[in-house]
């Protein structure tokens, strides 16, 4: 609550002591790295599946509330609040269907493929480990009896996969095991019960360990640093994320890959002295980490875009995957554009997308030029969406929208994706493809022009005008050549007479486009012209100023003889009108 000039003495008094009372009350939590700020998302999961009641505003916090990059949390709540339970239950509820588990249960084939299949997930130790833990003898029993039988799997599995689907609680810890070992181990070792082994370099569940009480011993050791909250002042150590004094109980070695283990590896720190050490709360936060990830099956995903916390919740939402089984990746950058597109912020900003696959993190970055170019040419992205694979050669096929993305996430041009395309057999669908990569081209170039030189100005739509242009003057040579007014109304045996007197000059054209050879280009135009007496187009003079600018109307000239249709009628109104 801010304090104001105006404010009477009393009034300010009465104000500290009502932000007094919130600090006792409530527990803030920041944003800090994309581990903790998932483990943020993570924790606020699972304070929604316990029914915890949302505050609307900083006076009217209630359970809890968040607002920028700040959560406050009720300390009563929370303490109050079995953490263990609605932790599983969470964990449960977000990736048991995209377990091996899940697979086994629900599969419809029992035959010896399914089996060989899930032959190595039903031999792990982690079944016994669980069985152990429920003290449930007949499934070690039909687990054992699967190992060892080597005629008789297809029983043995279908015996297996009708006890779990009837034992709820069995069911429910192998979910669980599952999720851990799969996926929190990606992410964690030795936390709570997922142990690490220097000698096996796998990650395993501790024998004879029960879950939940597990987590819940290490919740009660958080619930009594947060009793004791704020009486720590006399400790010299901070936590290394929230500033809080603290003994050195807990270091990040618990994090794959980002911790470092300061009893193991000294040197990675100022004078060999580790100051990585973290309070109970954050520990806390970062076990929730792996409920803030998007969950791909075989991968995991966290989109970084911190703004506020709110941001990361809309960025990082479960993504359907239903429709788009075969191209996941692909799926999850074209929702996370849609998403951030729709945040409405006054500015584009980049975004630091993380996945997690088996072996480490990859961190790449959606730059602000890059979704500038995106939201620019949503259209057209739309229409080359709807291209899957393009056959070059028989040996080799090539993913257009997959390519066209990519080019643009790494801010490269899209030039030799034309040329691959252009060689291809005419096809109308794929010219007209051609000429949406085009103008995403001209997006790039307009828009890296634009931010070298700090300036805007209307040079997108200017190249635009010089694409129809080009285009439009290739497409009236191509009616000319076989004595019609326009190439848009040739029939088939029309369209393929015009094929046929164009294609070694396309051919032609297309190499010399690619290889930027701009007299060998002119040379041929000339020609071209010259043998049917008609005056070189104007529009020709511009291939001198630049590079792409050359690329841009060579190509797009190069549709026009090939028979493309150009559908923007910004374009070709604005032109039809200077041609008038």
């Amino acid at each position: 609550m801010t304090k104001t000039k105006k404010s009477s003495q009393h009034e300010l008094n009465l104000e500290d002591n009502q932000n007094n009372n919130l600090e006792e009350e409530y527990l803030e939590i920041n944003l800090d790295t994309f581990l903790f700020n998932a483990g943020v998302i993570g924790f606020i999961e699972v304070l929604e599946e316990a029914k915890a009641s949302k505050g609307e505003s900083l006076e009217d916090r209630k359970d809890f509330y968040y607002e920028g990059q700040t959560l406050y949390v009720n300390k009563q709540f929370l303490l109050n609040l079995d953490f263990s339970k609605y932790y599983l239950k969470t964990v449960y509820n977000k990736f048991y269907k995209n377990t091996t588990l899940y697979q086994i249960l629900n599969t419809n084939k029992k035959d010896s493929e399914s089996i060989k299949k899930y032959n190595s997930f039903l031999k792990r130790k982690t079944l016994i480990t669980i069985a152990d833990t429920l003290k449930d003898n007949k499934i070690k029993e039909l687990l054992s009896n699967y190992q060892d039988n080597k005629d008789n799997k297809e029983i043995n599995f279908k015996e297996i996969v009708l006890y779990i689907n009837n034992n709820e609680k069995l069911k429910y810890y192998l979910y669980i095991a599952n999720i851990f070992y799969d996926k929190f181990s990606l992410i964690f070792y030795n936390m709570y019960f997922l142990k690490y082994s220097s000698r096996q370099k796998t990650h395993k569940i501790e024998e004879n360990i029960d879950l939940y009480k597990s987590i819940n011993n290490n919740f009660n050791l958080t619930k009594k640093y947060i009793i004791e909250y704020g009486k720590n002042n006399l400790q010299k150590n901070k936590c290394i994320i929230c500033e809080s004094k603290i003994k050195k109980e807990l270091n990040m070695n618990f994090l794959f890959e980002i911790g470092v283990d300061p009893n193991k590896k000294q040197s990675a720190y100022w004078n060999l002295q580790s100051d990585m050490f973290i309070c109970h709360i954050c520990y806390m936060i970062y076990s929730c980490t792996p409920l803030g990830f998007i969950d791909m099956s075989n991968l995991m995903l966290f989109v970084n875009q911190n703004d506020s916390i709110e941001t990361l919740i809309n960025m990082n939402e479960k993504i359907d995957f239903i429709n788009n089984e075969d191209n996941k990746t692909y799926t999850v950058y074209n929702e996370i554009i849609r998403r951030i597109l729709a945040e409405k912020t006054k500015e584009l900003k980049s975004i630091q997308v993380i996945v997690r696959d088996k072996n480490h993190y990859l961190f790449n970055t959606i730059g602000k030029d890059s979704l500038q170019i995106i939201e620019s040419r949503k259209k057209e992205l739309k229409n080359i969406s709807k291209i899957k694979s393009v056959k070059i050669t028989d040996a080799y096929w090539i993913d257009v929208y997959k390519e066209c993305l990519e080019n643009i996430f790494n801010f490269r041009n899209q030039w030799n994706l034309i040329f691959k395309l252009l060689k291809i057999e005419d096809n109308k669908f794929i010219l007209n493809t051609i000429f949406n990569i085009l103008k995403i081209q001209i997006a790039k170039n307009t828009i890296f022009l634009n931010n070298k030189t700090l300036k805007e100005d209307n040079n997108m739509q200017k190249q635009f005008d010089l694409a129809y242009i080009a285009y439009k003057s290739g497409n009236e040579i191509r009616a000319k050549l076989i004595g019609a007014n326009s190439s848009a109304n040739l029939n088939s045996e029309q369209n393929k007479e015009a094929d046929n007197k164009l294609r070694g000059l396309v051919y032609q054209l297309i190499n010399y486009v690619h290889t930027s050879n701009r007299d060998l280009f002119l040379s041929n135009i000339t020609r071209l012209y010259a043998g049917m007496n008609l005056s070189i187009p104007s529009i020709f003079l511009n291939i001198f100023k630049s590079d792409d600018e050359f690329k841009v109307i060579g190509n797009a000239y190069i549709l026009g003889l090939k028979g493309s249709f150009y559908d923007d009628d910004s374009s070709k109104n604005n032109n039809d009108k200077k041609d008038n």
